[in-house]
């Protein structure tokens, strides 16, 4: 067992109490921004490797991480969670012993006697939820999948180990820092309290689940609360909380009535994160200002100023293509305006631009340039299930956003392992789908031969342009070129069968 080291606390409530000592120093600004941060060394000479070889480069854009204000007000917030919840949870105390010798003979009979009291929707009222409401204990992430509200929250929580067992000066408890569940829309109330065992068991190294994983759900209930006391648990995540909406028999009332209990019986801060049909749950239950007292940041997607400019620097320098593209404000507007300032999104449509350009330029003579045109039909191509949340997102339609599920999206191995189909490039680099979604129309894909390659359609413009007689290529292309229509030599790339 390694020896932890408990530091002095310089906030009163937090002296003498080794559950909070034996957690990491409280961060600074500027130490938090070092420890969340993370990119991959970028090396130019790799820019001349192999195709092959670049296809696995390119994938260290979907690992960048960039700490933003919100990223620092996160931690700032589970930081005071996490202690405060310790701060009535002191083992040098005759009244955390009484408790903790009788909840652990509870789980030493197997709890048989006991009972989980029934679970009524009054516990809602305002005064059941009596003292401490000042306290940060609950709190709540909600956001649109893919702004990074998991992973931002488990790279914070990464920073405290999840489990400290404590020597004679902690009386030999096991400690555990902080638990992370996730509830899956086939949940049950049963379900929940076995991903609880299953995470202390993960950590432990115990048999929590085999051993209290059966019987009645009151049973379970009490057992969890019981372990959460015992080992002393300082924070539960629990994750995808707008699952809870589809389950049965006042599954989720009984669930989050117990998430409350845990927090008001045994001091244990929740944090629970979701989309914002979420909200819309905690709404309906009177819960939304109870998950509020930690004031954690709201999880929008970035905004077009500074958040967005901090990003796309960040990630713009992962590009692996043989002609570096600068960044400049057309390609971050397209890429935001594509992407609506989700960063998820924008990783990946940045990683299949490049995947675009490599994969073909097999003789590697070919410009590979990153263009405005080639992003945004890329987000049209990979981006489709996501359309209508983007649609909402600049339109502001908060309502809209509330009522929709999940956004699953194909996976970029499912991407990339299946066959190649041509994505059509859009010669004239506009976005006339943003204004008129409705009028968009796809034109049909050319039927090719096997020793042909599909040439991609002109609009009737462009035929007045070039004139009827268009076998002059020389003649076209000047024509086409002072009229503002060549951008790039990628855009008139012709794609594979």
């Amino acid at each position: 067992m390694i020896p932890i080291e408990y530091l002095e606390q310089e906030v009163p409530e937090y002296k003498g109490n080794v559950f909070i000592e034996a957690l990491p120093q409280i961060l600074g600004k500027d130490q938090f921004s070092q420890k969340f941060s993370y990119s991959l060394p970028f090396d130019a000479t790799l820019r001349s490797a192999s195709n092959e070889v670049r296809g696995h480069l390119i994938l260290s854009a979907l690992s960048l991480k960039v700490a933003l204000p919100r990223h620092w007000d996160l931690e700032r917030g589970i930081s005071r969670m996490l202690r405060k919840g310790y701060v009535p949870r002191r083992p040098d105390t005759p009244e955390y012993w009484r408790k903790f010798r009788a909840k652990l003979a509870a789980l030493k009979e197997d709890l048989k006697k006991w009972k989980f009291p029934e679970f009524k929707r009054e516990i809602f009222s305002e005064t059941w939820n009596t003292g401490n409401l000042d306290s940060p204990y609950d709190g709540s992430l909600l956001g649109i999948p893919g702004t990074g509200k998991t992973i931002s929250t488990l790279r914070d929580l990464s920073q405290y180990p999840q489990v400290r067992e404590h020597g004679e000066r902690g009386f030999n408890i096991r400690q555990v820092v902080w638990l992370y569940i996730e509830m899956t829309s086939l949940a049950s109330t049963g379900d929940f309290c076995k991903s609880v065992f299953r995470a202390f068991d993960e950590v432990l190294e115990t048999s929590y689940e085999l051993r209290f994983g059966r019987g009645s759900v009151d049973d379970m209930l009490g057992h969890v609360i019981n372990l959460s006391f015992v080992h002393a648990l300082g924070l539960l995540v629990v994750d995808e909380v707008q699952n809870l909406t589809v389950l049965k028999s006042r599954g989720a009332e009984a669930i989050l009535g117990f998430l409350l209990r845990l927090t008001n019986i045994i001091q244990v801060p929740v944090l629970v994160l979701g989309t914002y049909k979420a909200q819309k749950l905690l709404q309906e239950f009177r819960l939304l200002r109870r998950f509020d007292r930690a004031q954690l940041p709201k999880w929008h997607p970035l905004d077009s100023g500074r958040e967005w400019d901090i990003h796309v620097q960040k990630l713009w320098p992962c590009q692996f293509t043989l002609t570096p593209t600068v960044l400049g404000p057309e390609l971050s507007a397209r890429l935001f305006d594509e992407c609506q300032g989700i960063p998820d999104y924008a990783a990946r449509v940045y990683f299949l631009a490049q995947d675009w350009l490599i994969s073909r330029n097999d003789n590697r003579k070919g410009p590979e340039i990153i263009t405005p045109g080639l992003l945004s039909s890329v987000a049209r191509e990979y981006l489709g299930p996501a359309r209508e949340v983007l649609q909402a997102i600049k339109r502001r339609d908060w309502e809209l956003l509330e009522k929709l599920e999940d956004v699953k999206l194909q996976s970029l191995s499912e991407i990339l392992l299946k066959k190649r189909e041509p994505v059509e490039i859009i010669l004239n680099d506009t976005t006339e789908e943003d204004k008129h979604p409705q009028s968009k129309t796809r034109a049909k894909k050319t039927q090719t031969s096997s020793t042909q390659k599909a040439a991609p359609t002109i609009p009737c413009k462009l035929v007045e342009i070039v004139g009827k007689d268009n076998s002059d290529a020389e003649k076209a292309y000047a024509a086409l070129s002072k009229a503002g229509y060549i951008k790039s030599g990628i855009e008139f790339w012709a794609s594979p069968k």
